[in-house]
Formats: C-alpha cells, structure tokens, sequence
C-alpha cells in the first residue's frame, strides 16, 4: 500500500508530535518521516 503525502511547508510546520514519557513518540516521529521521504522522492 503506497502512502503518498502532499508536502507544503505549511504541513511540515503544523505539524505536532504527540509527547511520550521520555518526549516525543519515536514511532510518531519515524512514521512522519517516512512520509517526507516519500514525498520527497517524488521532486
């Protein structure tokens, strides 16, 4: 299944992580991050 995300810098910047107990969910955050590559990879 391919997930393709419309990237703007308006997304990237409303972007919002949720905070886990040590921070930031690192499985939220490698989740979003695989999304910029892809929609990166389509430039």
């Amino acid at each position: 299944m391919e997930n393709k995300l419309n990237l703007d810098p308006q997304t990237i910047l409303d972007k919002e992580f949720h905070v886990d107990f040590k921070g930031y969910s690192p499985a939220e955050v490698d989740e979003f991050l695989d999304s910029v590559i892809q929609g990166l990879s389509g430039l």
